[in-house]
């Protein structure tokens, strides 16, 4: 069982050593995470409308002259 005091119980995992500290923290982890879902979600949007294929066609391009490249 963790005896840590409330409030302070996430604050190993934060790196943090106030309370303020830790709900900050914390708070700022959850808007990274929101950011994240939602960079994700319109890439998968753009994905599925197949905006990404040029993309990958000229990496696929890029990485064959790269070989090609590798065995001169």
């Amino acid at each position: 069982m963790d005896n840590s005091p409330p409030g302070h119980r996430g604050a190993g995992e934060l790196g943090t050593t106030t309370k303020k500290d830790t709900i900050d923290t914390a708070l700022e982890e959850v808007i990274r995470r929101h950011h994240r879902r939602e960079a994700f979600q319109r890439l998968a949007e753009r994905g599925a409308r197949g905006e990404l294929e040029r993309t990958r066609r000229d990496w696929e391009a890029r990485k064959a002259a790269q070989h090609a490249g590798d065995g001169e």
